[in-house]
């Protein structure tokens, strides 16, 4: 990117960080049920802020882009669903918290579409959510040299969730390589950004971003030499792998591992025959379903 596209960028990407600073969570395991939570009007000032900065840049802006509307008209028309929904289930003030703040997040979005064109927004969007996830996956690095998954540090973002940050970057990278446009610093991001996702252990998010892959390099009519060479070597690497390393049943099992690191299923616990899980599985099932029923639903916003 020449340098006035670098300066250009530079803007979104910081009104994008905020935004995405303010979405994720900043603890674990505490779920918002209304008053004012320290942490909650924090991440809302936050937001408050990209939205104000967003303001300034459409208002100096002198070309807008076009946009449509029908977006926003069915998403307000969720919000305001979800909103009457949660004022018959009794739990009015945090869900109303969580409408404020998905509008919020919908005029910031908006005004950042209308003042940049839609394929630098989504770039500097992309950039944002990587320096987030990266930044967390870094900071978080003892959780897996301790022999548990990829966890996040600063801020304390889930396996899944350092996943889903890295994963899109990554595949927007991937489609600038593929489309001629990388440089052996992009290879470098991208190699990157997919083994933070690999090393979460998210299988699917992985899975998701495999696939997502072969559709983008599938959609390459005239693939550059450096791409298709790329690929030559990376398909009997990965087929080497897969069918002569424990690579593949280590993700899909996760050790023993049913979900986010915390259920196992012991052996002894298995049934009789060839160690069929379905029994315990289903008994895991039926012990989260009634968990979830007593506990209820109330937005995380923490």
């Amino acid at each position: 990117m020449p340098e006035t596209g670098v300066k250009r960028a530079v803007v979104p990407f910081l009104i994008w960080l905020l935004v995405v600073v303010s979405l994720v969570r900043w603890r674990q395991g505490s779920i918002y049920s209304g008053g004012a939570d320290p942490v909650v009007v924090i991440k809302a000032m936050i937001q408050c802020v990209a939205l104000l900065a967003a303001v300034v840049v459409l208002i100096r802006t002198p070309v807008r882009q076009p946009l449509g509307g029908r977006s926003l008209g069915l998403l307000l028309l969720i919000v305001a669903v979800s909103t009457i929904g949660a004022y018959a289930q009794g739990t009015t003030a945090p869900s109303t918290v969580l409408a404020l703040r998905v509008v919020l997040l919908a005029a910031t979005v908006i005004m950042l579409l209308l003042s940049f064109p839609a394929r630098l927004a989504v770039k500097t969007l992309l950039a944002a959510m990587a320096v987030v996830g990266a930044f967390s996956a870094i900071t978080g690095l003892g959780l897996m040299l301790s022999g548990g998954r990829l966890g996040g540090g600063i801020p304390p973002l889930s396996p899944n969730d350092i996943a889903s940050l890295c994963g899109l970057p990554a595949l927007g990278v991937l489609h600038e390589i593929a489309h001629g446009r990388g440089s052996g610093r992009l290879v470098a991001v991208f190699a990157v950004l997919s083994g933070l996702v690999l090393a979460t252990g998210s299988r699917t998010a992985l899975f998701a971003l495999v696939a997502a892959m072969l559709v983008v390099l599938l959609q390459v009519r005239r693939p550059p030499i450096a791409v298709a060479a790329m690929v030559l070597i990376a398909v009997p690497t990965a087929v080497a792998i897969l069918a002569y390393t424990p690579t593949l049943a280590n993700i899909v099992t996760r050790g023993g591992q049913l979900v986010a690191g915390h259920t196992q299923f012991p052996h002894h616990q298995l049934g009789s025959g060839a160690g069929d899980p379905l029994p315990y599985l289903a008994k895991m099932a039926g012990q989260r379903a009634l968990g979830e029923a007593d506990c209820g639903c109330r937005p995380v916003l923490g």
